[in-house]
């Protein structure tokens, strides 16, 4: 069982680097050195834990995908369930149905953003993404104008997540307008000593 999905009801101790755990880690970069050899994530990884490439896996030179699955939960979480891990063995991956372009995506790379070794594409250029060989129109932010958010993205928050969406904002847009109006808020607060702040 995986350590984040332990259920736990009371007191615990955690241990994370005993030899025996930190020799397992050890045998798993060597399982995905071999899968993914060339990935800047899984190299880093090996030489920290001093792992040597292994000799007895023939090695899958173009592979990045290391097949946490971190990236289908993230779609199944967003609700669109575009993509899933298919085949078995040595063939199984990460993908759309039939490697077609999904007609569920949203297009918001909630996947690209979860993978710990960058393996998902996406390419961004002239206001579209593409990701899993779909292409996607970018709607632009209302207070700088940066392409971000696709509409079946706006679609999705506004049915799903009854969210209202007067203007289109931008993740800096929305820090920059929250920050003025915290500011605001907090020059006109009075303290009790009579000091405006």
């Amino acid at each position: 069982m995986t350590s984040c999905v332990y259920p736990i009801t009371g007191e615990i101790e955690v241990v994370t680097g005993s030899e025996k755990i930190i020799q397992m880690r050890k045998t798993l970069l060597m399982l995905l050195g071999a899968r993914a050899p060339h990935n800047d994530y899984i190299q880093k990884l090996m030489q920290e834990y001093e792992v040597t490439p292994s000799t007895r896996f023939q090695e899958a030179s173009e592979e990045n995908c290391v097949m946490c699955g971190l990236c289908v939960s993230a779609c199944e979480k967003m609700g669109a369930n575009a993509i899933s891990t298919v085949n078995r063995g040595t063939t199984k991956k990460v993908a759309t149905p039939y490697d077609e372009p999904s007609k569920t995506c949203l297009g918001c790379a909630a996947c690209a953003g979860v993978c710990p070794t960058g393996a998902i594409e996406v390419t961004e250029s002239h206001g579209k993404r593409i990701i899993w060989n779909k292409e996607f129109e970018l709607l632009a932010c209302s207070v700088c104008g940066k392409p971000f958010i696709t509409p079946e993205q706006v679609a999705y928050l506004k049915s799903n997540l009854n969210q209202e969406m007067d203007a289109i904002l931008c993740e800096t847009c929305k820090r920059m307008i929250a920050g003025k109006r915290l500011g605001e808020t907090y020059a006109n607060v009075t303290v009790s000593n009579g000091f405006s702040r």
